[in-house]
Formats: C-alpha cells, sequence, structure tokens
C-alpha cells in the first residue's frame, strides 16, 4: 500500500503475505501480527478492561508486566528538523509550526511508527508501466502552462500508486474532473484519462508546492508507517499552504488520539492537530481497519493469532472509504469542513466471528486463537523486528480487545449514499482476497 506514501490509510500494523496494504512488509508472514489501517472514533483510551498480564500505565494503555516486551516509547535519537521557511518541525517534538500557524500538544509519549520500505517499479507482468506506456494520463512538459491554474483549480491526489488513492483518483478520472496525481515514480502510476502526473515525494517540501500549485483541494493519503512520518506530513501541510490549496481531506485512523490503544494511530491525531493549525479547510476520514485485509490475518496453517480477546471491529472497505472521499471532494459548499467521519462496516465481528466467516467462504477452517499480550510478543520475536514496531503490530490486537475499533458508525451511508459493506459480501465480490486460504496448506 506502495510508495512512500501510504495506500491507506489503513492500516498495515502486519506483516502481510505478498500483500500491499498501507505499504509492503519488510519480513514475510507466517504468523499474521495484524493489520492497522488507514486507515482510521468512538473512545481515545477505550473502556477500563485489560488483558491478562498486562499493567496501565499512565499515557500507555497496553504494558507487558515484564520487561522483555514492553510498549515503551521509541528512543527518538536520530530526530532531524524539517527545515525551509517558516516551517519547525521535529518528529518528537510537542510544538509544531507551519506558516503563521503554530500549535502545542500534549507532551504524551508517542511509539515511533511501522517502517516498510518502499515499493520500486514492478516486474514484467506486475501491471506497472514505464512513463512512455502511461496511456491516457499527461505529464506537463517543462514550461507548459499549469493546466488547475489556467484553468480555475483542480484536485490533487497523492498515494495514487496504493490501494486506496488509486481508487480515489479513479472515481475522479470516471467523473471527468480535473485532477494531478502526485507519485515517486510516474512510471507506476495507473492509467487516468484527463489526468495530469506531477513527480513528488513527501520528503521533499519544495518539489510538493510545486506539485500541489494551482490546485484548490488536497487528497492526502497518510505515508506509510515510519519513524519520520510526522515530518513527512508536515512536508506535505506545509508544501500545501506554501502552493495557497485551500482544503485538505486526510485519512486518518478511527479513535486517533494522542495516547490511543493501537500505537500507530498517535501520528494520526498529531496530524489532525497539525492540519487544524495549519489554516486549511479540512475534513478527516478516520478509517477502522481495513476489512480488505482480514484474509490475510490468517496464517498459513489457517489461525489467526493475537491478542484481541472477544473485542469487535467494524472493518471497512477501501471501496467504502474511497466513494466517501469523493462526496467529500465533489461538494466544496462547506458541508464536511471541519468534520471528522469514522469509516466503518455495517457489522463489528470479533476475530472468531471473523473467522468463521473466512471458514465459509475458503472452504476450509479458519479459527482464531486469542493470545495473551506475552503470547503475542513471544510469536513474533522471530521476526528481529525493532521494538516500535512490533508493538504496533501487537497493539492492533489490543486496541480490539480494548473496544476501541468496536463501534459502528453510519458516517458512509450518510456521506456515500449506499451503506458499508459486510465481510460476508466483500468476500463473496472479491474471492481473489481469500484465495489463498483455499490452497492446501504449504502450498
Amino acid at each position: 500500500m506502495a510508495t512512500s506514501q501510504s495506500t491507506g490509510t489503513a492500516l498495515a500494523g502486519m506483516p502481510p503475505s505478498g500483500s500491499s496494504g498501507r505499504g509492503a512488509s519488510r519480513v514475510q508472514s507466517t504468523v499474521p501480527v495484524g493489520v492497522g489501517s488507514p486507515e482510521a472514533t468512538p473512545r481515545v483510551n477505550g473502556s477500563s478492561g485489560q488483558a491478562p498480564g498486562v499493567a496501565q500505565a499512565p499515557g500507555i494503555r497496553w504494558v507487558v508486566s515484564r520487561a522483555a516486551a514492553p510498549v515503551v516509547p521509541a528512543r527518538n535519537s536520530r530526530r532531524p528538523t524539517v527545515g525551509g521557511p517558516g516551517n519547525s518541525l521535529r518528529t518528537n517534538q510537542t510544538s509544531w509550526q507551519i506558516g503563521n500557524h503554530r500549535w502545542t500538544a500534549a507532551g504524551t509519549p508517542r511509539v515511533g511508527p511501522l517502517r516498510f520500505p518502499s515499493g520500486g517499479p514492478g516486474a514484467e507482468g506486475s501491471g506497472t508501466r514505464t512513463p512512455s506506456e502511461v496511456v491516457g494520463t499527461r505529464r506537463r512538459a517543462e514550461g507548459e502552462d499549469n493546466l488547475m491554474t489556467t484553468a480555475g483549480g483542480g484536485y490533487v491526489v497523492t498515494g495514487v500508486t496504493g490501494g486506496l488513492g488509486g481508487r480515489v483518483a479513479r472515481r475522479l478520472a470516471e467523473r471527468g474532473m480535473r485532477q494531478r496525481v502526485v507519485a515517486r515514480d510516474p512510471g507506476r502510476v495507473p492509467e487516468l484519462p484527463g489526468a495530469e502526473v506531477a513527480v513528488g515525494s513527501y520528503d521533499d517540501r519544495e518539489g510538493l508546492r510545486r506539485a500541489f500549485e494551482g490546485a484548490h483541494t488536497l487528497f492526502m493519503v497518510s505515508a506509510s508507517e515510519n519513524p519520520d512520518r510526522m515530518r513527512l506530513h508536515g512536508n506535505v501541510v506545509g508544501a500545501a499552504t506554501d502552493a495557497g490549496v485551500g482544503r485538505v481531506v486526510y485519512t486518518s485512523f478511527y479513535g486517533a488520539g494522542p495516547a490511543c490503544t493501537f500505537t500507530f494511530g498517535r501520528d494520526h491525531w498529531h496530524t489532525e492537530e497539525l492540519i487544524r493549525g495549519s489554516g486549511l479547510r479540512h475534513t478527516f476520514l478516520r478509517d477502522n481497519l481495513y476489512i480488505d485485509f482480514l484474509p490475510l490475518m490468517v496464517g498459513g496453517d489457517g489461525v489467526i493469532r493475537g491478542p484481541a480477546g472477544d473485542g469487535r471491529v467494524a472493518a471497512v472497505a477501501r471501496d467504502d472509504i474511497a466513494d466517501v472521499a469523493v462526496a467529500v471532494l465533489l461538494d466544496d459548499g462547506g458541508a464536511h469542513d471541519g468534520r471528522a467521519y469514522d469509516m466503518t462496516g455495517p457489522e463489528a465481528l470479533t476475530m472468531a466471528e471473523a473467522a468463521d466467516e473466512l471458514s465459509r467462504a475458503a472452504g476450509r477452517a479458519v479459527t482464531y486463537h486469542a493470545e495473551t499480550i506475552e503470547e503475542a510478543y513471544a510469536s513474533r520475536a522471530h521476526y528481529g523486528a525493532p521494538d516500535w514496531e512490533v508493538a504496533g503490530w501487537v497493539t492492533t490486537y489490543a486496541a480490539i480487545a480494548n473496544g476501541d475499533l468496536g463501534t459502528v458508525s453510519g458516517d458512509v451511508a450518510a456521506v456515500a449514499g449506499h451503506p458499508p459493506v459486510g465481510l460476508r459480501e466483500f468476500l463473496r465480490r472479491n474471492p481473489d482476497s481469500y484465495r489463498r486460504l483455499a490452497e492446501p496448506a504449504g502450498t
């Protein structure tokens, strides 16, 4: 879910098996460990329940009772300061400034977010193309007039090589909307009739400013989980203000808060505060876990393992999020300004119920094993991932157990104009999503 930009959302708190959610993991999965969305808010810090062996601590909802695998703030020994006129941002600081706007956040501990390597151009047959092969998607030539500036503005969409940004860009193209799509590698941009392609990276504020110039609305897909994600998001927001963008629609996380259980969700809260302080008109789409990734939580032995207990998750399909995003983007009358929409499916399932649905679709037994927090850390130790990364994987499930992701919202239906899809219907429509589960174990 990918370039340096996240594919949404949504949510990548697991090492997937050949998938691309909010980025492709650097490790291969035989033991599923969690999905972090976007992409994704009924409560900050959830309910009062605790998992066995877990003690409550100020600022961090879930902490392992033994020192071997604590959920603790990452050491920020290499946190750079963002340069650039009028912009001050450190990823470990509690105050930010973009242009003339400054905000201060409570100094809550943060665990560094999950790092995924950026995907390069695909191999032959992967569906990616060189720039000369991108049919129907044009790149502005050097010195050519900015179409969106001369025509009165348009949309700029990031994350278009990922699952969520690509869906949004395609929907805008189908409606004949002027848009510029931003990607680090133009050869990976999907065919989008009438769209401009701009080369841009979240790591390059000035390049983003040029890419955003002339646009009135930015669809900002959150960066993939990365230790520098706040710096990258600061670049995007700063570039938008520098370029005169008037409005931003940002893919956040359901339950985002300064001390939310799901550690990667904390960056989303800080980003929301950054956008609020920027002066930009804004709308936040707080994505729950992607329903698309539930099949990827199943290990090769047909078991979902994690400390989710009997908690529930109202997972949402990326197609439904994209429909909401486009409805918001196309309505510039101000009705969505300052709003935060909770993106959920129509039902909240336990992991055991999700396993039953996957069993029914795949024709193979899929079960759920409720780990303790200690077991979850131990079963993931062999990946050799840094502590903050494993903490994100484990707290994906802990957030479910804590009740943070289990409230169903009516926002998808209210904004998109149709009800969201549930897991059973999603699996019926998307058999490829669970095809590997139908194969004999070990194949």
